[in-house]
C-alpha cells in the first residue's frame, strides 16, 4: 500500500483517503499513481459497490504539488494526468460505480477537479472550494473548465475560474456545487451512510444509469431518447431487471446479483 493513499473496505464501500497532510494532500506523482492503480482495481472488484474519496487531516486536496512542478516542469504532467484515465487516474475514466467526494477543508485547483470527477459532493462546514490556477500561471486543465459549468450556473463558474476566488461551504451549497453541508465531525458518517444506501441497490442498474446520464448530458430530447432507449434495452438483459418485480410479487426482499 502506498502511504500517500489510504484504503479501507467497509462492507461494499471502499474509502480512499489522500494522505499528505503536511502539504494539504496536494498531489505528487506517487499519489497520482496510487490513485490510478486503486481505481484500476476497484473498477473490476465485484465486491465493491460504491467508493468514497476524501482527504486526511484538515484538507481534501489543494491540487497539484507545486514544488514538484517547479522542479520537473511540464515533464511532471504525464505522471499525474494519465493519457487514458486523466487526472489522478479518475479525471477521464468512465467509472461506472457510484463515487462520492467527502470534502473536508481545502478543495482547490486540482483538488476541486478531483471532486468534480465524482458523482456528487458532501461537504463539511470547513470546506473551501476554489479554481485558482489563473492566479498561478497554469490553466484548469483537469476538467474544471467544462465540468464546473455543468454543476453551477455558467456565469458563476466563469467567475470562479477567471478570478480564482475561494468559496466556502455555505456558498457552495447555495449555488448547487455540493449536495449538503454537515459538521466536520459527522462528514464521514454522512458520506458512508449515503454510500451504503447506494451500495444496497442494483449494481447493474446503477452502472447503466450512470452511463445513461453521462451519455445524454447536453443532448436535445430527440437524441437523448435514442440513448435512453438503447440503455433501456440493455437493462432488459440484466439479471436484476426482474428481481424487483419478482421480490414484490412474492413478498420477499430483493436479492440483486453481484
Amino acid at each position: 500500500m502506498n502511504d500517500y493513499l489510504l484504503r479501507e473496505r467497509i462492507g461494499a464501500v471502499e474509502v480512499l483517503t489522500m494522505n499528505r497532510t503536511a502539504v494539504h494532500n496536494c498531489v505528487n506523482a506517487e499519489l497520482a499513481g496510487a490513485m490510478r492503480d486503486a481505481f484500476d482495481e476497484l473498477e473490476n472488484d465485484a465486491e465493491v459497490a460504491a467508493v468514497v474519496l476524501t482527504g486526511a487531516g484538515d484538507s481534501f486536496s489543494s491540487g497539484l504539488d507545486l514544488k514538484q512542478l517547479a522542479i520537473e516542469g511540464p515533464d511532471l504532467i504525464p505522471k499525474v494526468i494519465f493519457e487514458e484515465t486523466g487526472w489522478c487516474g479518475i479525471g477521464k475514466r468512465n467509472f461506472l460505480k457510484p463515487l462520492i467526494s467527502a470534502v473536508n477543508g481545502l478543495a482547490l485547483a486540482g483538488g476541486l477537479e478531483l471532486a468534480l470527477s465524482t458523482d456528487f459532493i458532501i461537504a463539511s462546514d470547513t470546506a473551501v472550494f476554489g479554481c485558482n490556477e489563473v492566479t498561478l500561471g497554469p490553466i484548469a486543465d483537469g476538467g474544471a473548465c467544462f465540468r464546473l459549468p455543468r454543476w453551477v450556473p455558467l456565469p458563476y463558474a466563469r467567475e470562479m475560474i477567471l478570478t480564482g476566488k475561494r468559496v466556502d461551504a455555505a456558498e457552495a451549497y447555495r449555488v448547487g456545487l455540493v449536495n449538503r453541508v454537515v459538521s466536520v465531525d459527522s462528514l464521514m458518517e454522512e458520506a458512508l451512510s449515503t454510500a451504503q444506501m447506494i451500495a444496497s441497490n442494483s449494481l447493474s442498474s446503477m452502472r447503466i444509469t450512470k452511463s445513461l446520464i453521462a451519455g445524454t448530458l447536453g443532448l436535445p430530447e430527440d437524441k437523448a431518447w435514442v440513448v435512453n432507449d438503447r440503455h433501456m434495452l440493455e437493462s432488459f438483459e440484466t439479471k436484476d431487471f426482474m428481481e424487483g418485480p419478482m421480490a414484490y410479487a412474492n413478498k420477499r426482499s430483493t436479492q440483486f446479483a453481484t
